[in-house]
Formats: C-alpha cells, sequence, structure tokens
C-alpha cells in the first residue's frame, strides 16, 4: 500500500477488509443458521421472514456504522469507515454505502419467495437440500439469471477498483464518498504522538460488549419472530391440525363397510368398471401403487397384476378392444410416465433423467381410434404430447405443468388439453397444442380433477377445495358452484363423484380430499340441494372414488381407494 508521507489516514487495504468480513460473518452465523434450519423446515420462510431480516440487516450495516463507524466485524478488526477528510459518516454516507448490496440481497430473497410460491409441499418437502436449491434456482423469475450476472460483474467491479487506487477505495465507497482506514492512524513522525483527526477513541472492552449486546439483541428478535412464523405456517406444511389427529364421522347418513382389502395393492389410485375381458366377468378395475386388481361382482373371482416398478400414480385406461395402464413413477426429478399392458408389462416409458414428469392424460384427442398422451413436466420443460407407441408428436413450452387433462369440454366432441401450470393458469390446448384459452382462477391452484355435475351429463367441470370450502370452476376459471366443506385445509387433492345412493332420487355428490402429507382424508357427501349430509375423517391416504351400481338395480355404492383398502357407503337403511 502506498501513501503519501503528510496524510495521516492509514487506508485499510484488501486484507483488513476481508478479515472484517470474515468476523462480520462469524458474529451473524448463528442467524445464518437459523435462517437455513427455517428455509429447510418451512417452505414460506422467507415469505414471512423478509420485514425482519430487511430492518436486522438495515440495522446492522446501516445504523451500527452510522452510530460507531463501522461493523461489529471492522470494529473489532481495528479499521472503520470515514468521510475523506477523516470526519464520522452519517446515515446518508452509511446508506448509500450499503444500498447496492441490499438491493442485491432483497431481489435475490423476493426471487426465492417467487420460486417457493411455484412449488407445492409435497415437491418441496420430497427434495433434499441441495435438490431444493437447485430447482428453486430452475423455478425463479425471468430477472434472477440477469440479476446474478450483474451481481458477479458488480462482485469484480469492486475487487479492481479496490486493488487499483491509492485510497483503497471500493466502488460504494466512491457512490457513498467514504473511505477506509485503520482506527489507530499513523504517528507523526517529528514528534512521535498519533494524529487523532478527532476520531473517536472505542476500546476492544467497549467493543466487546457492544458486540455481546448486539447478538443478544439478535437472538431475542429471531427467537420471538420465529415462535410467530410457526404458530402462522405450523398447521400448514409441519403439524397435522388437532381436528385431524383422531378420525370422525358427522352422522350415521351412510352405512360404512370395507369392500375390499389387498396389501399388494398399496394405494388404490384408480377404480374403474367394464368388460376387462370379453369371456369373463371381470368388470371391475382397481389399480394401486404396486399392481392392480381385476374383479367380479360378488368379488369371488380376483386377478392380481403386478407392475415391474412401484408408481406414485396409476390409472386404467380402456379401449374397444383392450385396457391398458398409466403409471407415475421414479423419483421427482427423474420421474416419468409409463405405458403397461394388460399383463403388467412396460410397453414403454417417457421423461426422467434430466426431464421430470409431473403428470400425464390420456384420451383419443383427434378421433382415429388411438391414444394420445398429453405429458406435463415439472421445471420449464412445458407439455409434451405423444401417440400410443410412445413417438413425441409435438412439445409446447410452459412453466411447472402440474396437472393434465383430456376431456371434451364443451360437448361437441372434440377433445381438448387442460393443464394448470406455474403460473396458477388453468390452460386449454387444442390437438395441435395451439391455446384455445388461457384464464386465471380465484385463489393459486396446481392438482385439480373434472367431474360430471350438476347432473349426469358429459358436461365437465373444475373440481379443487380450498380452506372451508370445495368449489367447482367452469374453463374460464370462474366459480359456478361452492359447497362448504368444515375442517378442510388448503393444499389437498379433490376427487369427486357423482352417485345415485337412492333410487328415483337425484344424485348425491361426492368429494374425497386427500392431503398425502397429513395421510389424512376428508370425505364429504352432499345432497341436489348442496346440504351436507355427511362428512368423515379418514386416517390415511385416499386417492380415488367412485360411484358402483348395485346389481339389478339403479342404485350405486360409493366407493373410496384408500392405502390397501376400499370402502363402501350406502344410504343407511331406516325402519
Amino acid at each position: 500500500m502506498t501513501t503519501t508521507s503528510n496524510d495521516p489516514l492509514r487506508y485499510a487495504g484488501f486484507w483488513p477488509r476481508l478479515g472484517s468480513l470474515l468476523l462480520d460473518f462469524l458474529i451473524q452465523l448463528p442467524l445464518i443458521a437459523i435462517t437455513f434450519w427455517g428455509i429447510y423446515k418451512y417452505r414460506l420462510f422467507n415469505l414471512y421472514a423478509i420485514v425482519p431480516s430487511t430492518l436486522f440487516r438495515l440495522f446492522y450495516s446501516v445504523y451500527l456504522v452510522r452510530r460507531y463507524g463501522g461493523t461489529p466485524g471492522k470494529l473489532i478488526a481495528g479499521i472503520s469507515i470515514r468521510k475523506p477528510g477523516g470526519e464520522p459518516v452519517g446515515y446518508r454516507e452509511a446508506f448509500l454505502r450499503y444500498f447496492p448490496e441490499f438491493v442485491f440481497g432483497l431481489l435475490i430473497i423476493i426471487s426465492f419467495i417467487i420460486s417457493t410460491l411455484h412449488m407445492s409441499d409435497a415437491e418441496y418437502y420430497a427434495l433434499s437440500f441441495m435438490d431444493r436449491m437447485k430447482r428453486i434456482n430452475e423455478l425463479g423469475p425471468f430477472w434472477s439469471k440477469p440479476l446474478s450476472i450483474v451481481q458477479n460483474i458488480w462482485v469484480w467491479g469492486e475487487l479492481i477498483i479496490l486493488l487499483t487506487n491509492r485510497k483503497r477505495r471500493a466502488l460504494h465507497d466512491f457512490i457513498a464518498g467514504t473511505i477506509v482506514i485503520h482506527s489507530r492512524p499513523k504517528k507523526n513522525n517529528a514528534c512521535g504522538q498519533y494524529v487523532t483527526e478527532g476520531q473517536a477513541k472505542i476500546t476492544t472492552k467497549k467493543i466487546a460488549a457492544r458486540c455481546f449486546f448486539i447478538f443478544v439483541g439478535i437472538i431475542i428478535v429471531v427467537v420471538i419472530a420465529g415462535i410467530i412464523i410457526f404458530q402462522i405456517i405450523k398447521y400448514q406444511v409441519f403439524v397435522t391440525p388437532k381436528e385431524l389427529n383422531q378420525s370422525f364421522r358427522s352422522s350415521n347418513y351412510l352405512q360404512k363397510d370395507i369392500f375390499l382389502e389387498d396389501e399388494r395393492l398399496c394405494k388404490v389410485t384408480d377404480i374403474a368398471f367394464g368388460k376387462f375381458d370379453p369371456n369373463s366377468e371381470l368388470t371391475i378395475g382397481v389399480a394401486g401403487m404396486k399392481g392392480a386388481l381385476l374383479l367380479n361382482t360378488d368379488l369371488s373371482k380376483k386377478v392380481f397384476i403386478p407392475f415391474n416398478e412401484v408408481s406414485e400414480h396409476a390409472d386404467i385406461i380402456k379401449t374397444n378392444d383392450s385396457f391398458y395402464f398409466l403409471s407415475r413413477r421414479g423419483e421427482l426429478f427423474n420421474r416419468k410416465t409409463a405405458f403397461i399392458d394388460h399383463t403388467g408389462k412396460t410397453l414403454w416409458t417417457y421423461g426422467g433423467e434430466k426431464r421430470a414428469v409431473d403428470d400425464t392424460a390420456v384420451g383419443d384427442l383427434d378421433g382415429n381410434g388411438k391414444l394420445e398422451f398429453a405429458v406435463g413436466f415439472n421445471g420449464g420443460d412445458g407439455i409434451h404430447l405423444l401417440d400410443q407407441s410412445g413417438k413425441k408428436l409435438w412439445e409446447k413450452s410452459d412453466g411447472n405443468v402440474w396437472h393434465v387433462e383430456i376431456a371434451d369440454i364443451n360437448n361437441n366432441g372434440n377433445f381438448k388439453i387442460v393443464h394448470s401450470n406455474a403460473a396458477s393458469e388453468i390452460i386449454v390446448r387444442n390437438k395441435n397444442g395451439e391455446v384455445v384459452s388461457k384464464s386465471s382462477p380465484f385463489q393459486y391452484m396446481s392438482d385439480f380433477s373434472l367431474v360430471n355435475w350438476p347432473n349426469r351429463t358429459s358436461r365437465k367441470v373444475i373440481l379443487v377445495s380450498e380452506a372451508k370450502f370445495i368449489k367447482l370452476l367452469d374453463f374460464d376459471g370462474k366459480v359456478i358452484s361452492s359447497y362448504p366443506a368444515p375442517k378442510c385445509y388448503n393444499r389437498g387433492e379433490a376427487r369427486g363423484t357423482v352417485v345415485n345412493l337412492k333410487e328415483n332420487q337425484p344424485p348425491y355428490f361426492a368429494v374425497a380430499v386427500e392431503f398425502r402429507h397429513w395421510e389424512r382424508t376428508l370425505l364429504y357427501v352432499y345432497n341436489s340441494a348442496k346440504e351436507l349430509v355427511y362428512q368423515e375423517n379418514i386416517p390415511c391416504s385416499c386417492a380415488s372414488i367412485a360411484g358402483l351400481q348395485k346389481q339389478n338395480s339403479k342404485e350405486e355404492s360409493l366407493l373410496v381407494g384408500c392405502t390397501g383398502t376400499i370402502f363402501q357407503y350406502n344410504l343407511k337403511q331406516t325402519k
């Protein structure tokens, strides 16, 4: 370092300033550790912590600089921030000096919050910490990568400027009009005395005492903020609500029985009806995570079809001449869709590796009697359409295609692709992948299902659940009907069906809302007047619901498929 002989100020160079940064890091390490713990445990931790963390950063890097001439790390390292003439800095200089770092840090936190809002709890908690950070980076807003580039340019610019001027001023020092000097000034060669230039003398003992009180204050603020945040979000993402800890039934309106038990299935994910073999009586199909079961109506005949790999979800696909299974399998970032024949043999798979599948729907989009598959991907890989052999027909860009359906939404015989995305939009596409309509519903929506309502027509509507309500939406995102759902929470997966529980009476509407992270399912049954006649908390995950027609009757039983068990519900017989 080069200084002139008549300059009494000793400018702090690269190494003292680096040492002070490391000391500041060590002082704030407990707070940093708590922040990382909070991010790991709670998806929306940064959203709730943004205000207290911003206030702390301004206190640490602006107020303390104005009050004492530096952050605790700088004071311990024996350096301080001053105006070019050696005078103490004011709030203006302290804030301008910190402003670039403040802006970069705030924008990074906002980008992080946006990314986590685009993730479901199931996705967030299924990942390791490093995979989670990678996923958050992938889901960042469009400006997050340019921001990273600008920040890197800024950091390197700071270093180059610092090393190439005599007073060792960095870019932020030039912006604020400040210098960084050693607190112990240069000796006057003539008399051997230190030139103080009006500087306040701060002993090491005072610095240690102040740092201790600052640290204690930080811990108190963090503990209070942590308690408040935990109370706000614990019922949403971490702790099963007390009212769902115990199974319950709201009334005896329905008679509940066990229709089927088979642990080989694991969780039941689909129930279908029809002829599964032209030469047999097998008319009930049940798909689970580990295989499928074909049954006759009195359950006296059973054929189990094992899958060669465990599925996260499996659906039954019936065609005119056969039946198949559609499976979603694999880890989150290696998830793929698999097409399986009636013997359990995998015909093809798609996705996986660097492209992770979120959901897949199947249908005959072009009316040629052949199946097409709409595959929605995680991240920015969009939506793909495959033919029945698994060959890609087209690919359209989109972000986080959470859920996909293929349905005749206009009752005109033309099937469309309907899917959600990271922006919580309902997208409708034609067979060529062109966007027909785009809408934003009343709430953030990732998972949904399609149901027939209010009558047994082919009209489809969107079914979603939220806190205390079940709602039906049209394909423009407008709420067309709302049902009371006591004790229902956000982030559930709602599946529903219309069921004729009583002959010569209007059908009932049944909805099962699955909370996979709590391993709970809430069952709601409504009459034609939209009155809730039955509610039950089932203490396991139930991923399928259907109406089974009784023999020689127009009445149906309600079936709910859960883990290893299918429950059957009928109207309670009255004397």
